[in-house]
């Protein structure tokens, strides 16, 4: 593939996820510095979604983790 309309720098748990999310409206690349995929951070995690739980009520980043969530929930997004 010599052009991507989409480039993910990272192939952990949420490179995957968003790959997963834009691979059927475009052409995507994936890039990864380790050997294998989800060999950082992502293989020290818990390998949940982060749903605004540790947020302060009503703060911008616990909002954009519940519109996520919820458009997960919509299948506006598609996990990898």
């Amino acid at each position: 593939m010599e052009r991507a309309n989409v480039l993910i720098v990272g192939g952990g748990w949420w490179g995957a996820r968003w790959r997963g999310a834009f691979v059927a409206v475009a052409d995507v690349v994936l890039v990864e510095k380790n050997p294998k995929f989800g060999m950082a951070t992502s293989s020290r995690n818990s390998g949940c979604d982060s749903f605004g739980i540790y947020y302060p009520k009503n703060s911008w980043k616990a909002k954009l983790c519940v519109g996520g969530r919820n458009r997960f929930d919509e299948g506006v997004l598609r996990a990898a």
